[in-house]
């Protein structure tokens, strides 16, 4: 095995694979320290700390969206939890149902022409899952790195759903 040289004269020599293990090693090493150790603990106990001052609406929403956009809808006013969830939905184009649910808002269809064109949102489906609906519902989650949260991982699927097993 090579011995890592600790200066910096045989630095440049080093192939790139034997830097990147050399910086890992180092890493990890610093790592088991106690005071980054200590340090990691600190920050994780101001987190929660960050996180146990809000009211129990507003920590529910940080729970679902993140701690770090809701505390900045709360550093510029916005205190209820159901008025941050509803900024959030808006900028993603999301309405809740009244069960808590989501759903698209409603956008027409604009035509080449500039003219609206309302399309019905509504479909049949069967009561029981066909197995195209199934698969739809798999392949819109799997195999992507996509960051969404729980509600919108589950409307993509349902949606998915929905217009593969759509009656016609």
């Amino acid at each position: 095995m090579a011995t890592i040289p600790t200066t910096c004269e045989g630095w440049d020599a080093l192939p790139d694979w034997m830097r990147r293990e050399y910086e890992l090693l180092k890493a990890r090493r610093d790592a088991a320290k106690p005071e980054y150790l200590v340090e990691t603990g600190i920050r994780a106990q101001k987190r929660m700390a960050r996180f146990d001052a809000l009211p129990a609406d507003v920590r529910a929403v940080a729970n679902e969206y993140g701690l770090e956009i809701v505390e900045d809808f709360w550093n510029h006013g916005v205190r209820k939890g159901k008025s941050i969830a509803y900024l959030i939905d808006c900028a993603r184009n999301v309405l809740r149902t009244p069960d808590g649910g989501t759903t698209q808002k409603y956008r027409p269809n604009v035509t080449a022409n500039g003219k609206k064109n309302h399309v019905s949102k509504t479909v049949t489906v069967p009561i029981e899952p066909t197995d195209e609906m199934i698969a739809a519902s798999m392949s819109t989650v799997s195999g992507h790195n996509v960051l969404v949260t729980k509600r919108e991982k589950h409307r993509l699927r349902l949606k998915a759903a929905i217009s593969a097993g759509a009656i016609r």
